[in-house]
């Protein structure tokens, strides 16, 4: 199921970045995903069912440090990176690494 977008609230003012949980799934594996719309509209739900987590981050493909501190936070089994049309929405993606590094340091 998706994390309520008001728990992600606080997290990133872009919504279509997006958090689900699979209570029903036998595994603790966690997806991460930085894609555009395409996976967003598409796959994403047929990703979340076969993993405890999956994070989807709306990004621009670039891996620059604020990708790579996301990736060392969530430590996340597999990393899809995803560009069928090409966004820049790079303070987007900055803003939701700072805030869910927050979240994560602090739980």
């Amino acid at each position: 199921k998706k994390i309520e977008t008001s728990i992600l609230g606080d997290l990133a003012s872009d919504n279509r970045h997006s958090v689900y949980y699979n209570e029903v799934i036998d595994n603790d594996l966690k997806l991460l995903i930085i894609g555009d719309s395409y996976i967003n509209s598409y796959l994403l739900d047929n990703f979340a069912e076969s993993f405890k987590y999956t994070y989807m981050v709306l990004g621009n493909y670039l891996i620059d440090d604020s990708l790579i501190e996301l990736i060392n936070s969530l430590r996340p089994d597999i990393v899809i990176i995803e560009n069928a049309e090409r966004v820049d929405i790079q303070p987007a993606i900055n803003e939701f690494v700072k805030n869910i590094n927050k979240r994560l340091n602090n739980n």
